[in-house]
């Protein structure tokens, strides 16, 4: 699913879909708190998938680096893409719910991964992460859940943008809306290419800006690729980390469009 092909393109997403700066500052903030507890030992981090942006700062951060992606193609692409080129890492090419890691971590981060995880697995990947930590280890992450009292009309929401935010990039005022008139209502998966069909038919129908369209050509939704997301209900994902962890927290970053992308800090261990 994710390979060297789409690299070029993935050069063009913007927060939800990377790591925001805030995020970055929540998982820099979790990382001095595991590093009072640990003392002088680096802290010991595990990325899921090849996200550039945390691996970057695990190297500012002194953390030891394990990155668990399983594609080794997009891996060795995107790589060329890190900040801190000498950066030593260890790679482990593996599908998330097929980890086998046992109390190695101090944290785990990973960006959007739930929805890249087969439905009918998501429980074998949380428990994997879980058993993956360390007793007092944290799991942050983020993605795209159906919440039902998000959801609102599209055309709304398109013509919102047009009208309180065209100057700005539309991709992150609009892709949580766009995700949920896109998935599948009866499984929650999602195919991009619906999302471009949307957007096409609202610039045809002149709802949108031939502006906000071609925002939507560099993303690359119209070439016919079948990557699929699961748009998994919010309400599952947290029975889950009830489940598996102590305990979580939930952040929202501080801009216009954040409050649809709850950010999770799951704890194996209830923090002091």
């Amino acid at each position: 699913m994710w390979d060297s092909r789409l690299v070029e393109y993935w050069r063009s997403y913007v927060p939800p879909c990377r790591p925001s700066r805030f995020e970055l500052d929540l998982c820099k903030s979790e990382l001095h708190k595991i590093r009072e507890a640990v003392g002088d030992r680096a802290p010991r981090l595990l990325v899921l998938g090849s996200t550039n942006e945390y691996r970057d700062l695990g190297f500012e951060e002194r953390c030891e680096i394990v990155v668990a992606d399983n594609s080794k193609a997009f891996h060795e692409a995107i790589s060329e893409d890190r900040r801190y080129k000498n950066s030593h890492e260890i790679v482990y090419v593996v599908a998330w719910e097929d980890m086998n890691f046992d109390c190695e971590f101090d944290m785990v981060v990973g960006d959007l991964v739930v929805g890249n995880v087969a439905p009918e697995r998501v429980a074998d990947f949380v428990d994997n992460v879980h058993k993956s930590l360390r007793p007092s280890g944290t799991f942050i992450t983020k993605s795209f859940f159906f919440d039902q009292s998000r959801q609102g009309p599209l055309l709304a929401a398109f013509h919102r943008f047009e009208n309180c935010f065209r100057h700005e990039d539309p991709f992150p005022y609009l892709a949580y809306q766009l995700t949920l008139a896109a998935m599948d209502p009866k499984t929650h998966m999602l195919e991009f290419g619906e999302m471009f069909k949307l957007v096409r038919q609202a610039h045809e129908d002149g709802v949108v800006s031939t502006k906000t369209y071609e925002r939507y050509l560099e993303l690359g939704w119209h070439k016919g690729g079948k990557i699929q997301f699961h748009v998994m209900p919010i309400q599952h994902w947290e029975d889950l980390l009830n489940r598996f962890f102590s305990s979580y927290t939930i952040s929202y970053a501080p801009y216009a469009w954040a409050h649809d992308y709850p950010i999770y800090c799951a704890y194996k261990r209830h923090p002091a």
